[in-house]
């Protein structure tokens, strides 16, 4: 197995050094160079950008710096790492797997990963990994290894994913019953794709698709590998620029896939000619999901899907540590847009990529809805309190200073509209139509095209505990999922607040329980919080960690004093 991982590298390396055929620069398209070069300088990070029609590539270029220290240009032979874009290839290779009957969709996935637990209730599929709608729990995000000691040198290995997730007790909803984002989805179809093939995914993706469809500067890599001309990833810090590398994910399944824009046309062409897999692997990959209701989901198989000002529109984006890429493909008229970057685009990278398609093809999109027109007797006053949504666990305190509306952890917000505040993240806020003051619900939604509305209800207004009030949260808590460990203990003084501040073992960094409403506390990021839940007595013998909507309902059990 090891010799073989080497010999996938080096066809990669070979085909990376080789002579090839590659796009001709084409004359400047003002039209279109004008969304990246408005916020790109030459000498700092930026994006390569495809524009393809069925297998022909249309336009090509690059905007800024493959690598900032070196001075090296972004063009369209530039190797990035695509992140989320890897789901499709993942599925892709699921769906070849059951074209060659070595397995069926709707197979249990632990019966070829049985570190999967045996949830109670509806059976975790295959499908159900791939549409994101199994309900486990993302591992992924930087705080759930805050929550477990992680430092930032820790490596995320699919083992140790896995190793995670055969000590869940539970799930963030029922199978089937709504769609969730989660990258553990994709380490195990990853894993899958290794024990059924006995073939790393490295490996098999290289033989079925990146090589057939003629895509030789593309493959699963691991971070650390050596790639010509690959783009170097960065985050941007005040005026100055830091490395955003993720040096430490080995995991392929959700997001190893390294690619250029040249190579991303053959993808496009093939979402046309089905060429490979045929007619039937296409209708898998491509068809939506629906949840245990009957609702229709925005999501196929590693794919999401949907539409844009009149067509319908498949695709894929990321936002991966300094790496963000978008893929769409438009089948109506067989065209794609793959916008790919090493540093944050300033909305997000599926917008951007849709601005390029309505440049490239603007007789194919209906014109576009006029803006909301912020009311003139908008006042911000009603959105002040905590909301929190008992199914989704989401946690959100808007606080208002005259005309300005503060979210915590989001800073402060703009109007976008009547009753509607958008946030610099990403997120809106906007009150449900209706609703009365003693009984206000507000709709969140997240820039992310994979994220489903959410709908909050307001508990009140911030509480302000004193010291003696946050004295009985204290002690330390323990998670068998997690094997963790957090001490809970009171800080701040009377001046500016009191809060708890919880402490991981193993040296991990402290991080801050903000008070919101009694036994509920804002934490980590937007959104996450934790609960301490009461017994009979009024006693705290447990506590439950909800980061977004991916990880939800972690129990840490209080330990003996």
């Amino acid at each position: 197995m090891r010799l073989v991982a080497c010999a996938c590298y080096s066809l990669f390396v070979a085909a990376s050094l080789g002579t090839r055929v590659t796009a001709q620069s084409p004359a400047a398209n003002p039209r279109i160079d004008s969304l990246f070069t408005n916020w790109i300088a030459p000498d700092a990070p930026g994006c390569a950008l495809g524009v393809y029609e069925g297998d022909r590539i249309a336009y090509a270029r690059g905007y800024g710096l493959a690598n900032v220290e070196h001075g090296v240009p972004i063009t369209s032979q530039t190797v990035f790492r695509i992140g989320g874009l890897s789901k499709q290839f993942t599925a892709f290779a699921i769906v070849l797997l059951a074209q060659d009957g070595k397995l069926a969709l709707d197979d249990p996935a632990r019966k070829y990963v049985p570190e999967v637990p045996q949830f109670a209730g509806t059976p975790i599929t295959i499908r159900h990994l791939l549409n994101h709608t199994s309900g486990l729990r993302e591992f992924y995000p930087s705080q759930v290894g805050r929550l477990t000691g992680a430092v930032g040198g820790d490596v995320v290995s699919t083992r140790r994913i896995l190793d995670y997730l055969s000590h869940q007790t539970s799930l963030n909803f029922p199978t089937g019953s709504r769609f969730t984002y989660s990258n553990t989805n994709f380490t195990v179809a990853g894993e899958i794709v290794r024990r059924v093939s006995r073939q790393t995914l490295p490996v098999f993706a290289l033989e079925r698709i990146f090589g057939p469809l003629g895509m030789t500067h593309s493959g699963y890599m691991s971070p650390q590998a050596i790639v010509p001309r690959h783009a170097t990833a960065y985050l941007s810090s005040g005026s100055a620029w830091m490395l955003g590398e993720p040096s430490n994910e080995v995991d392929d399944g959700p997001g190893n896939v390294n690619s250029t824009v040249e190579d991303l046309v053959h993808w496009n062409a093939n979402l046309v000619t089905h060429r490979i897999g045929g007619e039937s692997v296409h209708a898998m990959l491509i068809q939506r999901a629906r949840a245990t209701n009957g609702d229709s989901i925005p999501y196929a198989l590693g794919l999401q899907r949907g539409t844009f000002r009149g067509q319908d529109v498949i695709g894929h984006q990321t936002r991966f540590w300094g790496y963000q890429a978008s893929f769409l493909h438009f089948p109506a008229f067989g065209a794609g847009v793959a916008v790919l970057c090493n540093r944050p685009a300033p909305d997000s990278p599926t917008a951007l990529a849709r601005s390029v398609a309505t440049a490239a093809w603007p007789t194919q999109f209906a014109p576009e809805a006029a803006p909301l027109a912020p009311s003139a007797l908008i006042s911000p006053a009603p959105f002040a309190g905590v909301y929190f949504d008992s199914t989704t666990r989401m946690l959100f305190q808007l606080g208002v200073s005259g005309d300005t509306v503060r979210g915590s952890f989001l800073g402060a917000m703009r109007l976008i509209g009547p009753d509607r505040y958008k946030s610099g993240s990403g997120f809106t806020f906007q009150l449900l139509p209706g609703a009365t003051i003693t009984e206000k619900r507000l709709i969140v939604t997240n820039s992310s095209p994979y994220t489903v509305p959410d709908t909050l209800v307001r508990l009140g207004s911030l509480w302000m505990p004193t010291r003696a009030d946050l004295v009985p949260y204290g002690g330390k808590y323990y998670s068998t999922e997690l094997d963790a460990t957090l001490t809970i203990a009171v800080a701040g003084d009377a001046t500016d607040g009191w809060f708890l501040m919880a402490t991981p073992r193993y040296g991990g960094a402290p991080f801050g329980l903000d008070p919101m409403q009694r036994d509920l506390f804002a934490t980590l990021d937007a959104g996450g919080n934790v609960r301490f839940l009461r017994d009979a007595h009024g006693q705290f013998p447990r506590l439950e960690v909800n980061l977004r909507s991916g990880t939800i309902g972690v129990l840490f059990e209080r330990l003996p004093r």
